[in-house]
């Protein structure tokens, strides 16, 4: 047991500082201090002051050291490791280890038994070698377990395999030149991790426990190596502007749609608070036509960066899929900011317009062709919209209310005969049915549904049979239907054509 007050303020000296299982009543004092190494393991005392200390080799708080009060390292260098294996520190609502500015040139080691109540603070602190935190406890409940704001790590930074924070880890624009491994830890009051950059690999993997906020806002990293349920705590989260070189997942794209749809996204504000009624009085409601307000807006740059790094890594239906979602969920927040700013002007009343009639064709592009990015989904629309005008107008002939369109036959003895006969006789077969039998119809154009079918959707007029035949109107329903689904079909084969084309050579829709 140490009584005095071990004051070596300043002290200059090559020699360590070396003291085994002591007991400190006094805070000791080794503010400025220059020494070879300082070794404390197992020592037990109220609190120790180390400010700008200055060690030729390591620091050890270790093996059982335990200090009651706040330990305090701000801008102190070490030029070996700073070890504090199995140590616990104890400042309940305050700072319990402060290294704010630390440099060390080798390891820091935070791990096996190592226990701090109160914050852990290495904000703005430079470490040479790797952070090493591996079954670390790390207590500060309501406020922050580890605070390493722009912390920068020369190798690996590991809060894993029993590494445990009640409180919230902070790292806020850390650098850290190897991997970040979490897996097997455990957070339950969140990370703040914006303008984190990780210069390898991320392994958000096989969390023993995640709850709170996660802000990845701006981060970067060279590799990302996740899995569905370390994301699932997250509560809000935040990924505008996260980036990644590649990805290391087993996560489908389903799975990271849901992920995506998760993320915290600003909410839409309405353009005007207060309306005044018809009496010019302030009411506080707003009325029905002020739609879009407080629906969510949609930062598009997490659904592109995660479709790059699919598309870079061959997986390009995945990426065209994220991207179709981006984009589909873009339109709709255009659509509501555009009601919500709504003021009474005839400005924004137009562009609420508008908006509403671009909610369908938006709708429409987006089925047919998934906004561009998926234009091979037209094909399905083509061969539905063909198999329905076949069947169509294969029933049309069935009920014999095609009409033959050459001018020639329509004013053919045999044609005429045949629209006296069913005029003379309203309830007996058609014109054509008595057609059919002449000797005309023997030598006139087949007609044949899918060949019909087609040479209406797609607007070539190649196989003949637009030329030759139509459905006639005044012959029966059957016959006005396939009359009026002729147009509509014409107009849906232009439209799907010339889009289709458009989106194929990348004249529309996005490709980023």
């Amino acid at each position: 047991m140490i009584t005095g007050f071990l004051d070596l303020e300043a002290v200059k000296s090559s020699r360590d500082l070396s003291l085994f299982d002591c007991r400190f009543l006094q805070e000791p004092d080794l503010d400025d201090a220059e020494l070879g190494g300082v070794y404390l393991p197992g020592c037990a005392l109220p609190g120790l002051r180390a400010d700008r200390l200055k060690t030729e080799r390591n620091l050890h708080l270790r093996n059982g050291f335990h200090a009651t009060g706040e330990v305090t390292l701000r801008g102190a260098r070490i030029t070996g490791q700073f070890d504090c294996t199995k140590g616990r520190l104890e400042n309940p609502g305050g700072v319990a280890l402060d290294c704010n500015g630390l440099q060390v040139g080798s390891d820091v080691f935070l791990r096996d038994g190592f226990h701090a109540t109160g914050e852990v603070n290495f904000i703005g602190a430079r470490i040479t070698g790797q952070l090493d935190c591996i079954k670390g406890r790390f207590e500060n409940p309501g406020g922050m377990a580890l605070n390493c704001d722009g912390l920068k790590v020369g190798a690996d930074v590991f809060l894993r395999d029993g590494f445990h924070a009640e409180g919230l880890v902070n790292l806020t624009r850390a650098h850290v030149q190897g991997h970040l491994d979490c897996q097997e830890g455990r957070f339950d009051s969140g990370l703040a991790a914006e303008g984190l950059r990780v210069e390898a690999a991320l392994f958000w993997c096989g969390l023993a426990g995640f709850s709170g906020p996660l802000d990845f806002d701006d981060a970067h990293l060279g590799r990302l190596c996740d899995d569905r349920e370390s994301w699932r705590g997250a509560k809000p989260l935040y990924l505008s502007g996260f980036r990644y070189e590649r990805l290391d997942s087993g996560m489908s794209v389903a799975e990271r749609l849901t992920w995506l749809s998760r993320k915290a996204e600003r909410r839409i504000t309405p353009a005007i608070d207060k309306i005044l009624d018809h009496d010019g009085n302030t009411r506080l409601d707003q009325p029905p036509f002020i739609r879009g307000a407080n629906r969510k807006q949609c930062d598009p740059q997490p659904y592109t960066q995660l479709a790059k790094v699919l598309r870079e890594q061959g997986v390009t239906q995945g990426a065209a899929r994220l991207l179709e979602e981006r984009d589909k969920r873009v339109r709709r927040a255009s659509y509501h900011r555009a009601m919500a700013a709504q003021d009474g002007t005839w400005r924004a009343g137009w562009a609420a317009q508008l908006a509403t009639l671009m909610r369908p064709v938006n709708g429409l592009f987006g089925a047919v062709f998934g906004f561009g990015h998926r234009p091979g989904r037209a094909i399905y629309w083509v061969l539905g919209l063909w198999i329905f005008a076949t069947l169509l107008y294969a029933q049309v002939w069935a009920v014999d209310q095609m009409a033959p369109e050459s001018a020639i036959v329509l004013t053919s003895a045999d044609w005429i005969t045949a629209v006296e006969g069913y005029e003379d006789n309203p309830t007996g077969p058609l014109p054509l049915a008595l057609w059919k039998g002449s000797p005309a119809a023997q030598d006139y154009e087949t007609f044949q549904p899918m060949l019909y079918a087609l040479d209406v959707f797609i607007p070539l007029d190649a196989l003949g049979q637009e030329a030759a035949w139509a459905p006639s109107p005044v012959r029966g329903n059957w016959g006005a239907f396939g009359f009026w689904a002729k147009p509509a079909l014409q107009v849906a084969g232009w439209i799907i054509t010339a889009v289709g084309a458009a989106a194929v050579a990348g004249l529309v829709g996005r490709k980023d």
